[in-house]
């Protein structure tokens, strides 16, 4: 029996989980800014026709009104420009009873466990 499969990393990672995750018939789509990252991603080997990668901005996602079930972003909005934006970018693309689920740390929770406590107060700071 195979062991667990180590987690990807890096552009696209997680996109084909999530169309494992998917029934078959839906599509999963990527969006990045960054010319290379789609292309790293678009690369990626377990990717079926399923999975599509664009390049995009958060700001004006390149997706029709109401063209998708479900959205989701890991780390992203600390990374842009105007995160309220960004916020009614998936509004307008997702349809109508759509899902929305947005991650970000909170870094003033953060914390590290470390032996060395003024490294660790240093990393969080």
């Amino acid at each position: 029996m195979p062991g667990p499969r180590a987690p990807q990393r890096g552009p696209g990672a997680d996109l084909t989980s999530l169309a494992e995750a998917g029934t078959g018939t839906g599509t999963v789509i990527g969006v990045d800014r960054d010319p290379a990252a789609v292309e790293a991603a678009r690369e990626r080997p377990a990717h079926r026709q399923t999975v599509t990668v664009l390049l995009g901005d958060i700001h004006a996602l390149p997706l029709l009104d109401h063209a998708a079930d479900r959205a989701r972003t890991d780390r992203t909005l600390q990374h842009v420009s105007d995160p309220a934006q960004a916020r009614r970018e998936f509004h307008r693309v997702l349809r109508p009873g759509g899902r929305l689920v947005m991650g970000e740390p909170d870094w003033d929770t953060l914390a590290v466990d470390h032996p060395d406590s003024d490294l660790s107060r240093a990393c969080t700071r």
